[in-house]
């Protein structure tokens, strides 16, 4: 069959469209590199970079590095950091240079000899805080923190954590729910700091409430501030930004000094940095009996987005402290450092929140990360920017030596996380249940709970973990035990856990994600109603009367068959354990 040169023409010319479709729907323009001080060619930590006129932005990592990607069409990228002259750049500019270096606005800070009384100062200084603590409007973004310990070079901990949060610019973080993560601890000196998350919790911007930490102008009256504090205000080099410096009148007053940097004629604050230095009332308790600590410098910051500065960016803490401890004999002392930020992003989104069939109770988020482990490919898919050397060079610390928790690709050893109080027990086949991990009660009750955790892929569509739980919060078993008890309450987390395959093999690729949690529900009662069944036929006790020694050998018989049945179902499955995308 002969075809002319017009359908021909015709058929490049649909080929040709269709590969341009094709590509614009799949390939993504990425894009990365550095943003480094000009002068000092130090790393911008936390600079933004945006891809003009999308929307689509990115924040560097602690080394100033970013990446960046977009399906959208794009002509250049402007770079943004507080205190910095923006700079535009074409799009290829990252393709010849790997660093861009940003200028300060000014290099000439100089403090501005006040025409105005002290009086007016102050005032002007309870302006911005007024109008601050009327700004209640909730906006509701993912969270990222961070934080690692040292003594020296050692790492002594490492916690990463992705959250859902809420922030006010009248309250600060006003929620903060714990999606998953990941700790390091070293076992040579366990320390935990389970505070510093709730310190920037609870910590009121502008609110005039008591929380943890010190006070700074922010929480005080108009009067209260100037009784405690002397002002200074400080240009910043441009016709647009002041800083109010505070310092307080009495050393001996245990208060935040710092300054608030603003934008003079609309009241635009962009940043809050607060210090104090050896506070003698605010102290952190160490959770070792006999041990103690004392603080030698605090300090907080709080930076506002570059985009929107009605939005936080992030929150940047570090603590100097001596800690004092008798872990293993005798009294020493180390100096430990703990640098922590919370950086907030995806404004107005939210993570898929974690589900439990049965209601858990964790008392920290360490005991919540310990229920919930991800693999290292969701944790990299969901980490928010370019991890720096540091971060890879503390993980890979505690990796090699088997301190990092909540890590599906190796077993942690219950003694690894020495002080943590686990109210639940994920389900394992090394690890059985002991009488001490069930309390005393007046019957049974044995509440097991299946855990899911749903993620976005790269693809956009969500992948999840599913986990066994035992919670031994909620959980009891009869005061007055048997040897062969044990045997019962493991045999009923390995029903659970058999069930937990079941419920694998019936989630499919089209259910969404409340269809999964609904047959995960179903699954669970079938799960209960099984282990009611062998419970009942095992028991020993009855009517508070042991059985006889023959009916104790018949229940034990019916308890191997039980045991024989669950086994050899439950060791099929393990054998090919990767079902349906889940991890």
């Amino acid at each position: 069959m002969k075809i002319s040169i017009i359908t021909k023409s015709l058929l490049v010319l649909i080929l040709t469209i269709s590969s341009i479709f094709c590509s614009g729907q799949t390939t993504a323009t990425t894009i990365e590199g550095y943003v480094f001080d000009k002068v000092t060619k130090t790393p911008l930590p936390y600079a933004v970079v945006i891809f003009t006129n999308t929307g689509v932005y990115a924040t560097c990592n602690e080394d100033g590095k970013f990446q960046i990607s977009t399906n959208r069409d794009i002509e250049s990228l402007e770079i943004r950091y507080l205190g910095y002259q923006s700079k535009k750049v074409s799009k290829d500019f990252f393709s010849l240079n790997s660093i861009l270096y940003l200028e300060e606005s000014s290099t000439n800070l100089k403090e501005v000899v006040l025409n105005a009384s002290k009086e007016d100062l102050y005032k002007l200084l309870y302006k911005l805080i007024k109008k601050y603590r009327r700004k209640n409007d909730v906006i509701n973004n993912k969270a990222y923190f961070n934080l690692s310990s040292k003594t020296g070079d050692v790492p002594l901990e490492h916690f990463d954590g992705l959250y859902n949060s809420s922030q006010q610019l009248s309250k600060g973080i006003s929620r903060l729910d714990l999606k998953t993560g990941r700790f390091g601890q070293n076992q040579l000196f366990p320390f935990y700091s389970l505070n510093y998350v709730y310190l920037l919790r609870n910590f009121s911007l502008f609110g005039n409430i008591n929380h943890m930490l010190p006070q700074y102008p922010g929480n005080m009256s108009l009067s209260e501030i100037k009784k405690y504090y002397n002002l200074k205000l400080i240009t910043k080099g441009n016709d647009h930004d002041v800083a109010i410096s505070f310092l307080p009148k009495d050393e001996n007053k245990e208060v935040f000094s710092g300054e608030l940097l603003f934008q003079k004629e609309e009241l635009i604050l962009k940043k809050i940095e607060i210090f104090i230095e050896h506070p003698n009332r605010f102290k952190l308790m160490p959770i070792v009996k006999n041990d103690s600590s004392s603080i030698n410098k605090l300090n907080l910051n709080v930076i506002f987005n570059p985009i929107d500065f009605n939005r936080i960016q992030y929150f940047n803490i570090e603590f100097d402290l001596n800690y004092y401890s008798g872990y293993h004999s005798g009294k020493t002392k180390k100096n430990i450092k703990t640098t922590a930020i919370l950086y907030l992003y995806d404004y107005d989104d939210q993570f898929t929140k974690p589900y439990f069939t049965n209601t858990i109770k964790f008392t920290n988020d360490y005991e919540k990360l310990l229920a919930l482990p991800i693999s290292n490919k969701i944790w990299n898919e969901n980490y928010p920017y370019p991890k720096s050397e540091e971060n890879i060079e503390i993980v890979d610390f505690f990796k090699e030596r088997n301190y990092l928790h909540s890590y599906i690709e190796s077993e942690i050893p219950l003694k690894a996380a020495v002080y943590i109080t686990r109210s639940s027990l994920l389900w394992s086949n090394e690890r059985k249940l002991t009488f001490g991990d069930i309390a005393n009660g007046p019957g049974v009750n044995l509440n097991f709970s299946y855990a899911l955790n749903f993620f976005e892929n790269s693809d956009d569509k969500f992948i999840y973990t599913l986990k066994t739980l035992f919670d031994r919060e909620s959980s009891f078993f009869l005061a007055t035990r048997y040897a062969p008890d044990i045997d019962r309450i493991n045999l009923a987390f390995d029903i659970y856990e058999l069930f937990r395959y079941h419920l694998l093999e019936q989630i499919n690729a089209s259910m969404s994600i409340q269809e999964i949690k609904d047959l995960s529900n179903t699954v669970s009662l079938k799960a209960k109603i099984l282990v009611n069944q062998m419970l009942f036929e095992t028991v020993l006790i009855i009517d508070s009367e042991i059985l006889s020694e023959s009916e104790i050998f018949f229940k034990a018989q019916v308890l191997n068959k039980w045991k024989d049945k669950i086994h050899n179902e439950l060791d099929k499955y393990r054998l090919d354990s990767n079902k349906n995308g889940a991890e």
